[in-house]
């Protein structure tokens, strides 16, 4: 008889959990379902997905952001000497030099496969590729195998920019949920910000290793280029022109280009491997 009731109590808390559970699974699925009818918007980020609806442009002052970046690399160490080197070939738009050291096949992207950096023009001068390289190693680098935490053993390897590795240290709801807040670097001391996108104009004031917002016009006209026939990169890219931020005092101004960094603009990653230092990607995005 007590084999009976002990079986019969084990039965009915079987069935008892298993309608637990079951409700369980429909509220996670009623909320799941609700969760994706609602607009969430991320908080401050780097690189945005190119839409962004219910989300009000961060208007306001901040507090000053300075953020000095380190340059990794040891003054005569192997890769010093090569990236020299390859500052050089840059300058000289020296296709050759870039073939000898992209490994092949390269990766040159997200969700695509690696190919040959010939897809990038290199054969032309004027080809964006240039610009985007020169900027990219032409500040700090940070030691990629101590970024993702690599044995020893693995092979030595760099990325460049370093603006790159601090992208962990931002605090991406600084700004509140529904704000929508850009953050860039200008690396360099006392790089003016002008108050008009030329050169010539009035200087408002002068940033070193600061970071600051991108300006909504700015953001504006990214958004215009990346849902256009043909999406654009983002300009600030590039070395040339001038692009729009705002100060933490809420004024806005404009810092040339070459100054102006984006943790998800175009890096390098370089490892020694072979004998030799090679390229083993060049990306942007994240």
């Amino acid at each position: 008889m007590k084999i009976k009731l002990l079986k019969r109590f084990c039965y009915a808390a079987i069935a008892l959990l298993i309608i637990n559970i079951a409700a369980c699974n429909s509220l996670e699925k009623q909320q799941i379902s609700l969760s994706s009818s609602e607009s969430k918007p991320t908080a401050s980020r780097s690189q945005p997905n190119p839409t962004r609806t219910n989300i009000a442009f961060f208007e306001g002052t901040y507090p000053p952001k300075p953020f000095p970046l380190v340059d990794a690399v040891e003054p005569e160490s192997s890769f010093f000497e090569f990236r020299e080197r390859l500052r050089t070939a840059v300058r000289d738009r020296d296709a050759d030099y870039i073939r000898s050291i992209a490994i092949s096949p390269i990766k040159l992207g997200f969700g695509v496969s690696p190919n040959s950096v010939d897809e990038l023009e290199i054969d032309n001068p004027n080809a964006p590729f240039w610009q985007y390289l020169e900027k990219a190693i032409g500040t700090g680098c940070s030691d990629e195998n101590r970024l993702y935490n690599r044995p020893a053993s693995a092979p030595e390897s760099w990325i460049c920019p370093h603006v790159f590795a601090a992208g962990e240290s931002i605090d991406r709801a600084e700004f509140g949920d529904r704000v929508f807040a850009w953050e860039v670097f200008i690396l360099g001391e006392n790089i003016p910000v002008y108050s008009e996108a030329k050169t010539d104009s009035p200087i408002i004031t002068t940033l070193s290793n600061e970071r600051a917002l991108l300006g909504e016009e700015t953001v504006n006209q990214f958004y215009a280029s990346a849902n256009a026939a043909e999406p654009q990169e983002a300009r600030w890219y590039s070395t040339e022109g001038q692009t729009s931020i705002v100060l933490p005092n809420s004024e806005q101004g404009y810092v040339e280009n070459r100054y102006l960094y984006d943790i998800n603009g175009y890096r390098a990653v370089f490892s020694y491997q072979n004998g030799k230092w090679q390229m083993l990607a060049f990306v942007s995005g994240d």
